[in-house]
């Protein structure tokens, strides 16, 4: 990532995923119903195991 390579890739990537995003916004708005209550449940299963363990399972 510290590389000119890595820097080079990572704007690639970051370009593809805006004009992926522009491309298909209609299909991201229609699928939000349903991935938000999953992001949700992940940033909340994330930050509970935090208190017991150190995030062992």
């Amino acid at each position: 990532m510290r590389t000119r390579l890595g820097l080079a890739v990572c704007i690639v990537l970051a370009v593809a995923g805006i004009a992926l995003a522009f491309e298909h916004r209609v299909h991201l708005l229609a699928s939000l119903p349903f991935v938000l209550p999953l992001a949700i449940c992940l940033v909340m299963h994330v930050f509970m195991h935090r208190g017991h363990g150190g995030g062992r399972h």
